[in-house]
């Protein structure tokens, strides 16, 4: 009887370590994985169109380098050429 038990708690002690051997494996290949900060990003902004009859928003997607200070929703008063109307 006390046989078996100690038989089934190693067991279990095996699976644990395989677990954390698995673990450890998948910890290890995150801590080796390479973040990268991109280089542009795209932000939402809009522009003013005056057209005499009392102006019109106009949303654009504009992609800006990564540190821009520009953010989504901030106010440009001209197009780029590479500017996405929305």
């Amino acid at each position: 009887m006390q046989l078996k038990k100690n038989k089934e708690q190693e067991e279990k002690s095996n699976d644990l370590k395989d677990k954390l051997a698995d673990l450890n494996k998948s910890t290890e290949q995150i801590l080796n994985t390479s973040t990268e900060i991109p280089q542009t990003r795209i932000v939402r902004l809009v522009v003013g169109e005056e057209c005499g009859c009392g102006g019109v928003d106009i949303d654009i997607d504009r992609e800006v380098p990564y540190d821009s200070p520009l953010q989504d929703g901030d106010r440009v008063v001209e197009f780029d050429d590479a500017d996405i109307i929305i």
